[in-house]
């Protein structure tokens, strides 16, 4: 496809193209925060937010905009959206589509298409977020992220992988978007700039998730346009706080952690019985043919509070990469990563390549693209890395600032 295809996406940012970023990093943070809080009844849909967004982008598009007549496909499509996620949603209700199990399934394992589809719709009426947007609303997650951790230091004496504003690996995604934006190009050098990616790089290190630190030295050694001894410092800051992870106190909610590294264990298992299973997949409705030992099932029943009598289903698969090949096969997760190197090869930019290298990582132990959250995050970043104006040359030595090609859009230099 012709990049002048896609225009309608690339369309220059407006005033309502961030929105679903703030939902993101900032109202579901302290969504879950308030459910801690006694006598609060809060626990709507996890989609609920994003159906209303949704409908919202149905009713832009078939009013149309700029004085122009409504655009019948961004309708029907919007209005596809409007019925996929509603869908979701349903998937979260007991007993609502119990009679057919395998449309209920295909429906739950076809989210991450959902979600990208928002994106893309979404950016075809509101524009692009842009870096900006990225980059302020990841300072302000930073800020909570590293309040947070240090609340629950002062009360539990731990960094629970399920903190009181959502789970670490989760928060870290977000952070990283915000991390790879910075890579963009531009070299403001005022204090509110440094602050904001101060706060990015603390949030990342306070989240503990040793898959986000990983991917950020890399992204600090690779991407970054600072100088050698600038990147070494920071990914040599990285790389403490990943060693001083191991050294925690473990907490009762890590055993999620646990049940992952069983779950990959479990899942390379049954691929290396079953090699055909590479190309299917398993049946999306059906529990996986995995077997508990007596210390496992103690684990699984915690992390999950469910009994390990009844199976493990798809939904419970915390791992994107993991959960992707056991329903689609294993083709699945190298289509996806080859489809992301095309317009990285044909459209070279830092952050693209940053956000690749945090598909892969954050792919390894969260959901990604299966939580709407993270999967609307990834879904704009990968539109805004991908746009004419992130264009980068690669050819320019990291050791020397990447020339700035749009002031009004990019004022922020590299970490």
């Amino acid at each position: 496809m012709r990049m002048t295809h896609l225009k309608g996406i690339f369309r220059k940012h407006g005033p309502l193209a961030p929105v679903p970023l703030y939902v993101a990093y900032a109202a579901l943070p302290m969504a879950s925060l308030a459910r801690r809080v006694p006598d609060v009844p809060l626990t709507p849909p996890a989609a609920a937010p994003w159906a209303v967004l949704a409908a919202l982008g149905f009713l832009a598009a078939c009013a149309g905009r700029e004085n122009r007549a409504p655009s019948l496909p961004k309708a029907l499509g919007a209005f596809a959206l409007v019925g996929l996620i509603a869908s979701a949603i349903l998937m979260y209700v007991p007993d609502a589509l119990l009679s057919l199990p395998v449309l209920a399934g295909i429906f739950r394992e076809s989210a991450p298409l959902a979600y990208l589809l928002f994106c893309a719709l979404w950016t075809a009426t509101f524009g692009l977020p842009s870096g900006r947007d990225f980059i302020r609303l990841g300072a302000a997650l930073g800020a909570l992220v590293v309040a947070d951790t240090a609340a629950e230091f002062a009360f539990a004496g731990a960094a629970p992988a399920l903190r009181w504003i959502g789970n670490a690996d989760m928060l870290a995604v977000p952070l990283l978007a915000s991390m790879c934006a910075c890579l963009g190009p531009g070299d403001s050098r005022s204090r509110a700039d440094t602050l904001c990616r101060a706060l990015i790089l603390f949030g990342l290190a306070a989240t503990l998730s040793r898959a986000a630190l990983f991917a950020s030295i890399w992204i600090v050694l690779w991407l970054n346009t600072a100088s050698r001894g600038r990147r070494l410092v920071v990914s040599g800051f990285f790389a403490l706080v990943l060693a001083g992870s191991f050294l925690v106190a473990p907490a009762p909610g890590d055993a999620v952690r646990y049940a992952d590294y069983w779950l990959w264990v479990e899942g390379f298992r049954l691929f290396s019985e079953n090699p055909s299973l590479l190309a299917a997949g398993f049946p999306v409705h059906a529990p996986l043919p995995m077997t508990f030992s007596p210390g496992m099932a103690m684990i699984w029943h915690q992390a999950q509070g469910v009994s390990p009598d009844i199976g493990v289903f798809l939904p419970q698969i915390g791992p994107f990469w993991l959960r992707a090949s056991l329903a689609w096969g294993a083709l699945v997760p190298v289509a996806c990563m080859t489809a992301l190197a095309v317009p990285l090869s044909r459209r070279p930019s830092r952050m693209g390549a940053g956000l690749a290298a945090c598909l892969f990582a954050m792919g390894m132990v969260s959901p990604l693209l299966y939580s709407p959250a993270t999967g609307m995050v990834i879904g704009l970043a990968l539109l805004t890395a991908f746009s004419p104006a992130m264009r980068d040359d690669f050819s320019t030595p990291v050791s020397e600032p990447v020339p700035d090609s749009d002031p009004e859009d990019w004022d922020m230099r590299p970490l």
